[in-house]
């Protein structure tokens, strides 16, 4: 009877260690994916960190891609005025002052350059018009002041979705 006794205890005492042996590696098993999270969000940050800075975008000359975002970082100056041959569509053509990002997208720091080009010529249109492409290599031309002299041209490439060029076109722009 002692002996069975015995065996009784010594068998609750090994599912005991057993239990306390689970509790041990679900706590490690625990611990383990909380510093698996935390460093993800971490690397995460990090990364966005370094891309942003790293990459010196906050001190790259920025442009606007609206009417509307250069009227909200103030820097808009005034629209022009342009003529097209065929049927593109131009939303807006506009002069804008030269900016810079700050500590993120949406801060607007003034932009110096040292070849005083402190303003910037900013076309508006949907690159993708029916089932045509444009493209309009020089978007965006900087500016010493801002003032237009003379009528500038810019080239106008019409291409199809295979990227094969139909036809290129002159857009006229004045003040």
């Amino acid at each position: 009877m002692e002996q069975k006794l015995l065996k009784r205890i010594f068998r609750r005492i090994q599912v005991m260690k057993r239990r306390m042996n689970n509790l041990k590696l679900i706590k490690y098993l625990l611990l383990i994916g909380f510093t698996i999270v935390v460093i993800y969000f971490l690397l995460g940050y990090l990364n966005s960190y370094v891309g942003y800075y790293g990459y010196n975008k906050h001190k790259v000359r920025r442009y606007s891609s609206s009417l509307i975002e250069s009227k909200q970082r103030n820097v808009f100056v005034r629209k022009l005025s342009y003529s097209l041959s065929n049927d593109i569509k131009i939303n807006n053509v506009f002069i804008e002052k030269g900016f810079r990002w700050g500590s993120s997208e949406e801060e607007t720091l003034k932009y110096n350059d040292s070849l005083k080009l402190n303003y910037q010529i900013i076309f508006e249109y949907k690159e993708k018009q029916g089932k045509y492409l444009i493209y309009i290599p020089e978007n965006r031309k900087l500016l010493k002041t801002d003032r237009m002299i003379d009528t500038i041209q810019f080239k106008i490439f019409v291409r199809d979705y295979k990227n094969q060029l139909l036809k290129e076109d002159i857009i006229k722009v004045w003040q």
